[in-house]
């Protein structure tokens, strides 16, 4: 997605008014997008978890009120997120994440791992919703290829910073939640937006 004309709009402006303005403009052009790209009705849901802002197509729930003829496989899956990184959350989740589809290699693929879309180091977390969780490329979430040394430059980045804006956007080539790949973005203080694309 082209961001260029977003940016040049907040040039002037402090970054505190630039985060309003990608708060405003940004989750509008993912929806647009991915609707175009989603070839079925949509059921775009925002949930608020910690401190970041989960937009998430809850496409099952349209079955169960007979809009979608059930026959056809269709997942739950997540548009984009975003919002600000935060101190590390405390307590364990693990539990939650074994009981996440069940058991990691059989029902996501061998190379997958449970992925968090928002990594626990800066403030995502898995508590009673497992929107945050993904079906991830296990050497890109255990940071063991060149895309996964970037990818954990970025959320180490969020981490040291406690309050900086980043989003995370998937991209899907079907109607499954695994992503094809994982758009990252970061603002950094010059007002930059720091943007990657990882193959998933």
């Amino acid at each position: 997605m082209n961001y260029h004309p977003i940016l040049a709009e907040a040039e002037a402006l402090s970054v505190t008014d630039v985060i309003a303005l990608l708060r405003a403009e940004l989750p509008r052009r993912w929806m647009a997008d991915y609707k175009e790209a989603t070839p079925r009705p949509t059921n775009i849901l925002s949930i608020e978890l910690g401190t970041f802002l989960y937009m998430f197509d809850f496409v099952t729930e349209l079955e169960v009120a007979g809009i979608l003829e059930p026959g056809t496989v269709r997942e739950d899956r997540l548009v984009a997120g975003y919002g600000f990184s935060t101190a590390e959350v405390a307590g364990r989740e693990a539990s939650r994440m074994r009981g996440w589809v069940g058991a990691t290699e059989t029902y996501l693929g061998a190379g997958k791992d449970k992925g968090h879309v928002f990594g626990r180091a800066l403030g995502g977390r898995v508590d009673g919703q497992e929107i945050n969780l993904f079906s991830q490329a296990r050497a890109v979430n255990r940071g063991w290829s060149e895309e996964g040394k970037l990818f954990r430059r970025m959320e180490q980045h969020c981490a040291a910073h406690p309050g900086t804006f980043c989003y995370f956007r998937p991209r899907y080539n079907d109607l499954l939640a695994c992503p094809a790949s994982v758009e990252f973005g970061v603002l950094l203080p010059d007002k930059k937006l720091w943007v990657e694309e990882f193959q998933n």
